[in-house]
């Protein structure tokens, strides 16, 4: 993933710890973070790794992180600690914590809607800034995904079965003609830093939107 700020021209990458969800089956489920997450700025040289602990069954490391960030070339190292699910500290020394970010509270009955944060209960949403000026592609405007966000279970299922037997048919239709997917505004490079094929956007998105001249597609919905 690459992250490029306009204001300053920092390019960041970073990459993930692996993701588990665990109790799938039964039990109370949650999703548990393991190994490292190692964020660069190759603009000044800065680094941060972040270790994202294992909790086992007899162990009380349950969200917890530590880290270190390195600074430029002075390579002089701060220390992080605490819990990707609450607060995150500047270890300025063994006894004396910085806070650097603190989460926000759950919404209310946010059992009720799969623990999501604010930020990710309103991805979905389509403001009125952004009605009828997206392409028909836009995830935000599937349909099945609308009836279930607004609570008609049924009919989401309905949608969801009518939705992915048209793409089946899309998909074969075009096989038979020898057509393969193209994406519009994105294309696979080799990645600059470290040479392993990824999808670099080429440009046309924006102007695409301002103009509302979108390029010929298949129907998904």
């Amino acid at each position: 993933m690459h992250l490029v700020l306009k204001s300053s021209s920092d390019h960041y990458t970073w990459t993930l710890p692996t993701t588990w969800l665990r109790n799938l089956i039964g039990g109370n489920k949650y999703l548990e973070h393991q190994g490292d997450a190692r964020i660069v700025n190759h603009t000044t040289g800065d680094m941060c790794v972040l270790q994202f602990k294992e909790s086992g069954f007899f162990s009380n490391a349950k969200n917890e992180v530590e880290g270190t960030i390195t600074v430029g070339e002075s390579r002089k190292t701060m220390g992080l600690t605490g819990k990707w699910s609450e607060v995150l500290y500047h270890e300025v020394e063994p006894s004396q914590l910085t806070i650097l970010w603190k989460a926000r509270s759950l919404l209310p009955d946010a059992d009720q809607y799969y623990g999501f944060t604010a930020f990710t209960i309103e991805l979905n949403e389509i403001t009125a800034d952004l009605r009828g000026r997206l392409p028909r592609t836009d995830s935000r405007l599937r349909p099945d995904l609308r009836l279930y966000e607004n609570g008609y279970v049924d009919s989401a299922e309905e949608e969801k079965k009518r939705v992915e037997e048209r793409q089946r048919e899309t998909r074969r239709a075009m096989e038979a003609r020898g057509e393969a997917w193209r994406p519009a505004w994105f294309e696979l490079r080799d990645d600059a830093v470290d040479g392993n094929p990824a999808w670099v956007y080429k440009g046309g998105y924006w102007e695409a939107r301002q103009t509302q001249q979108w390029p010929d597609g298949v129907e998904l919905w």
